[in-house]
């Protein structure tokens, strides 16, 4: 009665679950004992404990059955869905532990008792999911009886292909031809009634037939046929030609017009991989999957390419954990189950190893994909691949970064999952990546703006406002190690160099600002340290970019009209008295305001560009929005964190060479305030730090590179003057 009662109670736990995955858990966790607290495991685990726990479980499996049996005999036609959660439990007890469905005084019990179940007729989601749960378990049970019933094997085998030609559900028949393959292995009854289905399967595919529905269905029987049947078709007498098999796949199926077919024939490809891993060495089978993840095709020939790869990796997963174990592959698992089958050649790691660095760059450009299901299919198959060690984890930290900002949320949780046990294991990996990483998130940025539905709707007036949280989770990661955030803060200002060979564009450098500017700073140091990066920056850049205007300007002079010298020598002054006084104390006034009209005045003249060079002339403007918007950056800093002059001082000074042998700092010429802030000075416990809430805008700022050499002048007020 107690097991009984206990049989019912998790029953109906189920029937109030999503999904049977939980109660797996739970079975898994309780037959390991790792419910147990650590000092009694310390103590030793009583074998007598564990013998016990099994014999329960035992038990509970064969009240379902009994309770199987009882629910179907009471039950009409319509109300035979009853039976369900019964064989859902069952098939969780039978995922963790298989031989829990074997007992030692009649192993063949459960098999014998299921069998007549897949005559059921009724064709129904819910029926086909019944059916799925007992030929699994009938799958699961078949390979650890030692000899089972001839005439159990002779029926099921013409249960199972009945149901492979005509049941409507193609996740019935996918679990058919796994029980097939396995019946046919375990009970001897060699590869016959395979063979003879794939000839059926091939005359469909290779006939004149235009039926797109028994052509699809065709190819997905026959990829299966061939990925759970290989062992054994290729020990038959009758050698299987893969060669032929996979020509005809591709000469008549995978140049189709009819996408669905062509899809369908993707897929039955994979699974033939899957048994041939080989196959995707050669660069035939090389071209045809790296079409299938071009940028340019459909997104449903994506996912499938996606799909192939990671069903053979975890076929080669699941291989490797059984052979460590010493334990069999536990079978196809439905309706949310964990395990995966294993197929011939699957657990290749050397093999397997070499076939994803092959498709690794495809796969990584698919994971920033503007559609949100290959996203999702090609960040799964990062996952494996990260937990089996198959390529260096440094090359995919940009795309993780990037895939933290994912409008989407489940892809995001998986980043930041990934990113998180990455940065346990390899934290110089993560740190080295950052700046890569914050650059291809503003690239994703730009992708998914322009074309994600969620962004248009709901975050049109203000699309940076996804990607907020999920850099700010970036920063929260490498917080607690005072070097690891100032590296991570540098690496964004550093973006603000531009170097001889290329600079980054102006959209990307506004994405940087906002990105600093939305940093979750909780300590004074962090904003401070920001500020005091920036001061570098412009205490080396501002006097050079400065001057470099200064000769366009006076280039300017020579093609404007008399007059304008005045005006342009007054600028000059105040615009380096200005850019001094903004580095070290950045006071609230603003100069002469009659200086604004200069602008308008020289855009009146015509722009004579023969004798400048657009490309230098562009670059030193460049140079001077960069700065512009990290002074803009400071100010806003200062505002929101109430940080004082007398603190944002620049505390770094270049060395004077007083002698050959020694150096002097600057610092020791010049006392500077004893507020400023100093790398050297460790973060005081405890200090608070205030926050308002002020958004910062850079929609009024001027970003806008000069067509023209008039249009300097513009910039030069702008950067050096109005802010």
């Amino acid at each position: 009665m107690e097991i009984a009662t206990k049989t019912e109670q998790i029953v109906d736990m189920l029937r109030k679950m999503p999904n049977h995955q939980p109660l797996i858990t739970i079975i898994k966790r309780s037959l390991t004992l790792e419910f147990l607290p650590q000092s009694s495991k310390a103590a030793g685990i009583n074998s007598s404990m564990m013998t016990s726990l099994r014999k329960r479980c035992e038990l509970i499996c064969r009240r379902l059955l009994e309770r199987i049996l009882q629910v179907e005999e009471g039950a009409d036609n319509e109300t035979k869905i009853h039976t369900l959660p019964y064989v859902l439990v069952l098939q969780a007890f039978c995922i963790v532990d298989p031989t829990l469905c074997t007992p030692v005084t009649d192993p063949s019990q459960f098999v014998v008792t299921l069998q007549p179940y897949l005559k059921n007729k009724v064709d129904s989601k819910s029926t086909a999911q019944l059916l799925e749960s007992i030929i699994f378990v009938i799958d699961a049970v078949i390979p650890l009886i030692r000899k089972p019933p001839q005439t159990v094997v002779e029926e099921l085998e013409q249960d199972l292909k009945q149901m492979i030609v005509r049941h409507s559900f193609l996740t019935v028949v996918h679990a058919c031809i796994k029980c097939l393959s396995a019946l046919s292995n375990a009970a001897g009854r060699g590869p016959r009634l395979l063979e003879y289905l794939v000839n059926l399967f091939y005359k469909h595919l290779s006939g004149p037939n235009s039926d797109g529905q028994v052509l699809g269905r065709s190819l997905f029987c026959l990829g299966l046929l061939l990925r759970y049947g290989y062992k054994l078709l290729a020990a038959s007498e009758n050698q299987l030609d893969f060669p032929k098999i996979l020509e005809l796949l591709k000469r008549r199926y995978l140049r189709r017009d009819d996408f669905s077919l062509k899809v369908r024939a993707m897929q039955a490809l994979g699974y033939i991989l899957i048994a041939k891993p080989d196959f995707m060495l050669q660069k035939d089978i090389l071209n045809l999957i790296e079409a299938s993840l071009s940028s340019d095709v459909d997104y449903r020939l994506k996912i499938q390419g996606l799909q192939n790869l990671y069903e053979y990796l975890r076929d080669a997963e699941s291989q490797l954990t059984a052979d460590s174990t010493g334990k069999p592959t536990v079978p196809y698992a439905t309706n949310g189950g964990s395990e995966v089958p294993v197929a011939a050649g699957a657990g290749d790691t050397n093999i397997c190893g070499g076939i994803i660095q092959l498709y690794w760059n495809s796969i990584l450009e698919r994971s920033l994909d503007m559609n949100d299901q290959v996203r999702h299919a090609a960040l799964k198959i990062v996952e494996i691949v990260l937990r089996q060690g198959l390529v260096h984890p440094i090359t995919c930290v940009p795309h993780l970064i990037a895939l933290e900002t994912d409008p989407v949320e489940g892809n995001s949780k998986l980043a930041h999952h990934l990113l998180m046990n990455m940065n346990e294991k390899y934290p110089s990996f993560f740190e080295s990546r950052l700046g890569d990483g914050l650059q291809m998130s503003f690239r994703f940025f730009e992708t998914i703006v322009s074309n994600h539905n969620v962004v248009a709707t709901n975050m049109k007036s203000n699309p940076i406002a996804f990607v907020k949280p999920g850099i700010s989770r970036i920063y929260r990661l490498i917080r607690a190690n005072r070097n690891s955030r100032n590296k991570f803060v540098h690496s964004i200002v550093r973006k603000f160099i531009s170097d001889s060979r290329s600079y980054p564009t102006i959209g990307f450098l506004v994405y940087c600002v906002e990105v600093l500017a939305s940093l979750p700073f909780t300590s004074p140091d962090e904003p401070l340290y920001l500020v005091y990066d920036i001061n570098r920056v412009i205490q080396i850049r501002a006097g050079a970019i400065e001057a470099n205007l200064k000769n366009w300007t006076s280039m300017d002079q020579q093609q404007d009209v008399v007059g304008q010298q005045d005006i342009v020598g007054q600028q000059d002054v105040v615009g380096q008295q200005y850019m001094v006084d903004n580095v070290m104390h950045e006071p609230g006034g603003y100069p002469d305001q009659n200086l604004a009209d200069s602008p308008q005045k020289m855009l009146n003249n015509s722009c004579s560009t023969s004798d400048v060079d657009m490309a230098k002339l562009q670059e030193d403007c460049h140079d001077a929005i960069a700065m512009q918007l990290l002074l803009k950056l400071k100010r806003h800093l200062k505002m929101v964190y109430s940080l004082t002059d007398a603190r944002c001082q620049v505390c770094v000074f270049p060395c004077l060479e007083i002698s050959p042998r020694k150096t002097r700092c600057m610092t020791d010429l010049f006392p500077i305030s004893i507020q400023a802030f100093s790398l050297k000075d460790p973060p005081k416990p405890g200090e608070a730090i205030s926050k308002q809430n002020i958004p910062l805008n850079i929609n009024n700022t001027n970003i806008s590179l000069p067509s023209c050499l008039q249009d300097v002048a513009l910039v030069y007020q702008v950067a050096f003057l109005k802010m």
